[in-house]
């Protein structure tokens, strides 16, 4: 486990890997999805990385989670997952395919950060709560077996994997490339979006999430 610099602020902890520049914060207000992030050097700007619940993906009208947003032989792709907690419902919903994520974040180090704050005991009981989930999540993320992980930037996604094109019955982005294009990724909201149809099989219509 690496060894981190905790550096306390107005309202929140944040635990610094002085090498990358990754922050994890511990924030003692707000909701409860702000609660825990991470902040992270991007080429224009910090980017937040968070852990949405899986309720905050589904679309308005949609009661629970299930058969009603993805039937378990949809083949699913995930735009900027972080730490969000729709991959592992996925999984633990046994699909017949594995989903596939993009993300530019360094999964080995955030879950070793996460592992830090943990063993440290830092922030709330509430808090350390937030911490396993994650770690949870990240295992399930970062398992070959059970989700297929491309890391690396969306803007060079296509580049680098081709044959991802016309692939995909569903691409979920939320708040990620398409909140932060400008500032993590070097692209404009219509590029954005034209990726994410590219990705998709022909005839399937790109849903907003």
């Amino acid at each position: 486990m690496g060894r981190y610099d905790i550096v306390p602020g107005l309202g929140h902890l944040a635990v610094v890997d002085g090498r990358t520049d990754y922050k994890l914060r511990l924030v003692y207000k707000g909701n409860s999805f702000a609660k825990l992030s991470f902040s992270i050097p991007g080429p224009g700007g910090r980017v937040a990385v968070t852990g949405r619940d899986t309720n905050r993906y589904l679309p308005p009208g949609t009661v629970s989670y299930g058969e009603t947003l993805f039937s378990r032989d949809s083949k699913v792709f995930e735009i900027g997952a972080g730490y969000g907690g729709l991959i592992s419902a996925l999984v633990l919903a046994k699909p017949i395919h594995r989903p596939t994520v993009c993300d530019s974040f360094m999964y080995d180090l955030g879950q070793d950060m996460l592992e830090f704050a943990k063993e440290e005991r830092l922030g709330t009981e509430h808090h350390q709560l937030i911490i396993r989930k994650f770690l949870f999540r990240g295992r399930i993320i970062t398992d070959p077996k059970r989700v297929n992980l491309i890391t690396c930037r969306l803007s060079d996604l296509l580049n680098l994997h081709p044959e991802l094109e016309e692939t995909f019955d569903e691409v979920v982005d939320l708040a990620a490339a398409r909140f932060y294009a400008r500032v993590s990724d070097d692209l404009v909201g219509s590029e954005v979006n034209d990726i994410k149809k590219r990705l998709l099989k022909p005839g399937r219509i790109l849903r907003t999430y």
